[in-house]
């Protein structure tokens, strides 16, 4: 076993707590972020297996970390609350998941960022965040899934209405629900009876 290994086996027992770093994380930056992260949340760590995995120490809340951290995929083999939300993104690209997919806005930050960032400034449910340059929402989006109070403006009035739809949407689910399979079946009825003309005009 060489020293490395040996050092990293004797960190395993004294920090016995295990973070590993979700798979898209590729960047210096990213680990970076990931590191203010832990500190901001109140946990000491050592980075090891090829800056992949840190090892907490027990002091820290896993509690906490599982719901709060954005580039971990799991803390103590648990899944973190936001590697289960990136498991429902609706496009092919990262952090599309919810309401981020549906305006591409050019120059807007990645959701795993912004809620780095709002980890790292310690604010907590119940605390406001001002975003002066909304852009399409993803701060508002982010600071409502952590219950952080978001105050957004934009003097684009486009950008002022997508993130009222990103935002919120969740208050009409129901009726978006509801209205979900009428408008399924009046667009199949719309579909059959076209093909039902074309199939009577050969």
């Amino acid at each position: 076993m060489s020293n490395k290994a040996i050092e990293e086996e004797e960190l395993r027992e004294t920090m016995p707590v295990r973070a590993a770093l979700i798979e898209n994380v590729q960047f210096i930056y990213e680990l970076a972020l990931a590191e203010l992260e832990l500190e901001a949340l109140g946990a000491k760590f050592t980075v090891t297996n090829g800056l992949r995995e840190l090892l907490l120490d027990n002091e820290c809340d896993p509690d906490i970390l599982l719901k709060r951290l954005a580039y971990f995929k799991t803390i103590d083999g648990k899944a973190t609350d936001y590697y289960k939300l990136i498991k429902y993104n609706r496009t092919k690209s990262v952090n599309q998941y919810l309401t981020h997919w549906i305006y591409p806005y050019k120059g807007k930050f990645h959701p795993q960022m912004i809620r780095a960032l709002l980890n790292i400034l310690k604010l907590v449910a119940g605390d406001t965040v001002l975003d002066n340059f909304i852009g399409s929402g993803t701060t508002a989006v982010e600071s409502q899934l952590l219950g952080i109070n978001c105050i957004g403006i934009d003097i684009s009035p486009l950008c002022v209405l997508q993130s009222k739809v990103k935002t919120e949407s969740i208050y009409v689910i129901t009726q978006i629900e509801e209205l979900r399979e009428e408008a399924v079946d009046s667009f199949n009825a719309s579909n059959s009876n076209t093909l039902f003309s074309q199939q009577e005009a050969t």
